[in-house]
């Protein structure tokens, strides 16, 4: 879930959420976000309109596709010990 309150400016792109309600709102309905690329796991973002579209650095957003499995995949306890 992302909140974006006390009137932050959020870029939110390429996202996979699962098993939320409120994948991306604002609690005092003061925040704004750019959403664009996100699977909401078919629940509704009810914070859909703000005004940053651009941010001060470059980089380049990780596809969708596949993004869901990638995670669960690389996420959790990655140690391991040798001998």
């Amino acid at each position: 879930m992302i909140n974006v309150r006390k009137g932050a400016q959020a870029l939110v792109e390429n996202n996979v959420f699962s098993g939320t309600k409120k994948p991306l709102y604002s609690v005092d309905n003061t925040g704004g976000a750019v959403s664009k690329g996100n699977d909401f796991g078919g629940a509704e973002a009810t914070l859909t309109s703000g005004s940053l579209n651009t941010v001060p650095y470059t980089y380049t957003a990780a596809a969708i596709a596949g993004a869901a499995a990638g995670i669960k995949a690389g996420a959790g306890n990655t140690l391991s010990f040798g001998a």
